[in-house]
């Protein structure tokens, strides 16, 4: 079992693309089903007002990575 980590935080990121990556606790529901239908198998969302992480973990493939990547670029 792999578990993989993607995000950003204030140490990598400016201020206004956090801002755009940040989860509302609203979105977390259709953040969450989208990444497991991508192909993470279990997956957590940690969005602070310092940093965004993704943690998941692979599925039947190995897309978890992609997934996680993927999702945080559309939204910055």
């Amino acid at each position: 079992m792999a578990v993989h980590v993607v995000g950003l935080s204030h140490h990598t990121t400016p201020l206004p693309i956090r801002e755009r990556v940040a989860l509302e606790a609203a979105e977390l529901d259709d953040a969450l089903h989208s990444l497991h239908y991508a192909g993470a198998a279990e997956v957590v969302i940690l969005s602070t007002c310092n940093r965004t992480e993704i943690y998941a973990r692979d599925g039947a493939d190995a897309a978890a990575v992609d997934a996680a990547r993927d999702f945080l670029c559309t939204r910055g």
